[in-house]
């Protein structure tokens, strides 16, 4: 299992652990009467409730980056592919030429766990469902946010874009494939080693996100 698909399963484990405890809490509040304790359960019930929701958008945003990883890897395979066995242009790799340089950023929403730490982790009295949380932000996201962002960026902006820029070009007068990158010099681009090695790196990198990653 690749890092981003664990830390989905993750995210998705951790978001029914809160709706648990949540749902544990609200019968708390229904049954105390002591009042300092029900004030304690509604902080703690909020801070749950941001959590949960920040949470569910970073697993939207996890799945998004486990669909972009993929796709990209794939056109990177089939346009290499086509290099190796030196073939013609084909209208085929039109979506590939599209989708082989994207990379993923990450974005995730930290604004409630900075909130909790603010106000102390230990506001969360199960002590299973605060560990996670912490490794969850601390830990698993931090990885994919900055270490892999970072890598994927530093070498789209020295790199990709640079080779993107010299042979891919957008029809902008043609409302069907203006989003869709085309060869300026097909043969030219398929002769060029630093073309190749750009998208081996691709390739490689991609695999390493999305099979090699594991164990967070």
């Amino acid at each position: 299992m690749s890092r981003i698909k664990k830390i989905f399963k993750l995210l998705i484990t951790i978001v029914k652990e809160i709706v648990f405890v949540v749902v544990g809490i609200l019968i708390a509040l229904a049954i105390n009467n002591w009042i300092d304790n029900i004030n304690v359960l509604q902080k703690e019930l909020s801070i749950l409730n941001e959590l949960k929701n920040d949470l569910n958008h970073n697993i939207k945003n996890t799945k998004s980056g486990i669909d972009i990883n993929a796709r990209t890897q794939k056109s990177c395979k089939v346009i290499l592919e086509f290099f190796e066995k030196k073939l013609s242009h084909s209208e085929t790799l039109a979506t590939y030429f599209s989708n082989f340089y994207y990379f993923w950023n990450p974005d995730f929403a930290y604004g409630s766990y900075e909130n909790l730490k603010i106000k102390g982790v230990d506001f969360i009295t199960n002590s299973k469902l605060k560990s996670e949380i912490v490794d969850m932000f601390e830990i698993k996201l931090e990885i994919l946010d900055k270490e892999i962002f970072n890598r994927d960026n530093r070498f789209y902006s020295a790199i990709t874009l640079p080779t993107v820029l010299k042979y891919f070009y957008k029809d902008w007068n043609n409302s069907k494939t203006k989003s869709i990158s085309k060869p300026s010099n097909y043969s030219k681009m398929m002769k060029d080693s630093i073309f190749y090695a750009m998208c081996i790196s691709l390739y490689q990198s991609k695999k390493f996100t999305i099979i090699n990653t594991k164990n967070l």
